[in-house]
């Protein structure tokens, strides 16, 4: 099994660069998981305003480790189902992947050893953040039924620190770093011959 981890700003384009990944390769040999399945549920009585999701605490890296390991070991994975908009864990659904590529994306992938330790091959997105902002908003109210006010409210109080905090640090020790996301197609082209050529190996 060959291991990928995807990671930059939030809405820097992790998720569209890890799709272009496995279609390259082929998507029944390559599974994409998000880090975005593993956000714990908020607890009871806090305001999802007040949140912060960038933090490493939000995410259960218990549950996503126990996935990966499941799914490098070619058995059945159970995955959460996340719901953006009531900010709740909403059951589970079986993976069973008898691929050979696994693709995982996110924020704060970076920030368990253990899971580091699991990736043959380390990508940072480098996105201005200024695009990722715009991005962001227009993600958060069309598909999670934010407004406008919440939206920059949370990327200023917890969304650009902790970028600044857990992800940016990370871009140096990646093995390969995407500017500007998908429209840099030369760094892609580079990507994606060395990708194919690595996973055509892997049985």
């Amino acid at each position: 099994m060959y291991m990928i981890s995807i990671t930059g700003a939030s809405s820097s384009g992790k998720t569209t660069i890890a799709n272009k990944i496995a279609e390259e390769v082929g998507k029944e040999k390559c599974y994409v998981l998000s880090q975005d399945n593993f956000y714990k549920s908020v607890p009871e009585g806090v305001d999802p305003s007040t949140y912060n999701f960038d933090d490493p605490k939000a995410i259960d890296f218990d549950a996503l480790i126990k996935v990966l390991t499941a799914l490098k070991n070619g058995t059945y994975a159970e995955i959460p189902n996340y719901c953006f908009k009531t900010h709740k864990r909403t059951g589970y659904s079986m993976i069973d992947f008898s691929g050979s590529v696994i693709i995982l994306e996110g924020i704060l992938t970076m920030c368990s050893i253990s899971i580091i330790e699991m990736m043959d091959m380390k990508i940072f997105v480098d996105t201005d953040l200024d695009v990722c902002l715009m991005r962001r908003i227009k993600r958060d109210i069309g598909e999670r039924g934010r407004d406008l006010n919440s939206v920059l409210l949370q990327y200023k109080q917890f969304v650009k620190p902790a970028y600044h905090k857990y992800i940016s640090n990370f871009k140096h020790k990646c093995d390969l770093i995407i500017p500007n996301h998908i429209e840099n197609e030369c760094a892609f082209d580079v990507l994606k011959s060395y990708v194919v050529n690595k996973t055509s190996k892997v049985n």
